[in-house]
């Protein structure tokens, strides 16, 4: 029984607009190394009772702001610059640009398609 489970288990919720997101968690959850330990949070269990909650997109302020001690969500709170590879990207050109430092120059060409779509087929036109 789902409540019995409650007493001796760890449980996730899933926040996402996105079913196919649900079912990837899900998915995950079920392999056998994670199945015996976590469950994915009753409905009829209080909505806060969950030890992890998957989000898609960035959670909203309050959700960081009310974490209880055994509670962490899947993402940081102001790491959108580190996490999205074409910030990444943009972040690490600025550190270059501003203390001329070479060694930062690890990161290959990026573009954020389709709004740089033109750039990225200037890029790989010349390759030929």
């Amino acid at each position: 029984d789902e409540l019995d489970a409650f007493d001796r288990g760890l449980f996730y919720k899933v926040k996402s607009r996105r079913s196919d997101v649900s079912l990837i968690i899900a998915r995950a959850f079920a392999h056998q190394s994670l199945a015996a330990i976590w469950r994915e949070l009753p409905d009829q269990i209080e909505e806060s009772s969950w030890n992890l909650l998957w989000v898609w997109g960035m959670p909203k302020r309050a959700d960081f702001d009310n974490l209880l001690s055994f509670q962490k969500i899947n993402r940081f709170r102001s790491t959108r610059g580190l996490t999205k590879k074409d910030l990444l990207a943009k972040n690490i050109r600025n550190k270059v640009a501003s203390t001329k430092d070479e060694s930062f120059m690890i990161m290959p060409l990026t573009y954020a398609l389709p709004g740089e779509f033109s750039s990225f087929v200037a890029a790989f036109s010349s390759i030929g």
